[in-house]
């Protein structure tokens, strides 16, 4: 779980800036390449839970990125947070880890 923490610590500064070039471009284009480069950082950045991407028995995933950004703009449009900059923490892509009930 300790390597999650430098993912988010690493993930952080770069998804925040992307989120607030988006909500001030308030542009589709601009949107979807922001988008773009935060799959190509999350492919970079899995590259160090190559121990535990997922378990081979059961190829359940251990880690999941939860791209804020993404699923905001699918759900309710980017027009609506166009211009409200206090909406970029909130739209970064969170590395999460898997922990099924019952294991430690």
């Amino acid at each position: 779980m300790r390597i999650a923490d430098y993912s988010v610590l690493d993930m952080y500064e770069f998804s925040v800036n992307g989120a607030l070039k988006a909500i001030e471009s308030c542009s589709r284009n601009e949107l979807l390449r922001i988008i773009n480069d935060r799959e190509k950082t999350v492919r970079r950045d899995t590259k160090r839970y190559w121990r535990i991407r997922c378990k081979e028995q059961t190829g359940e995933v251990s880690l999941y990125y939860i791209d804020n950004l993404k699923l905001y703009a699918d759900k309710s449009g980017l027009e609506r947070a166009c211009a409200k900059s206090n909406f970029a923490a909130a739209l970064s892509t969170i590395p999460t880890v898997n922990i099924p009930l019952g294991q430690t």
